[in-house]
């Protein structure tokens, strides 16, 4: 995939994870599957869990960018995927990121039973993720807002 596309594609989760944390009162918590596959983030009501956010970052920006993108969890897209399967798959396909080269928008932190998605690019200290992990959310949180980090990973698509 070209420098340009990956750069799209980012700028596209970017912009998804933006929309969703302004849009927070019509997003509800749930673990329920199959999750749906959100286009207009900013339209309607929303129910999704961390898992079902993160995948939908990647469905949404290859819908809007007209590309395919495969599914992080290994779900092909379908609503079932989940942390363990995100897990399962980023650590089959995903390239492992460490924290001296620094994080970009797209990356998937993985906790125990958690996810979240990188909506700002930077060092540990100064990159954003989206989280949606609870009633509260989606919102915007610190990579080490939690102290059970398992890893990050980058999606093998935007290696």
């Amino acid at each position: 995939m070209s420098p340009t596309k990956k750069k799209k594609i980012r700028e596209s989760i970017r912009i998804y994870c933006k929309q969703a944390v302004s849009n927070e009162p019509h997003i509800h918590y749930s673990q329920a599957r199959p999750f749906p596959l959100i286009d207009l983030i900013g339209v309607g009501w929303h129910t999704l869990d961390c898992s079902g956010f993160v995948i939908n970052c990647f469905w949404n920006a290859g819908h809007d960018l007209k590309v395919y993108l495969e599914d992080p969890s290994g779900q092909k897209y379908s609503g079932w995927g989940n942390t363990w399967t995100l897990d399962t798959w980023l650590r089959k396909h995903g390239k492992r990121v460490v924290e001296a080269n620094g994080y970009l928008v797209g990356d998937i932190v993985l906790y125990d039973g958690h996810t979240a998605i990188c909506s700002r690019a930077g060092s540990a200290t100064g990159s954003e993720w989206t989280s949606h992990g609870s009633e509260a959310g989606p919102r915007v949180v610190k990579l080490h807002y939690r102290d059970d980090l398992v890893g990050c990973w980058r999606h093998p698509e935007l290696t």
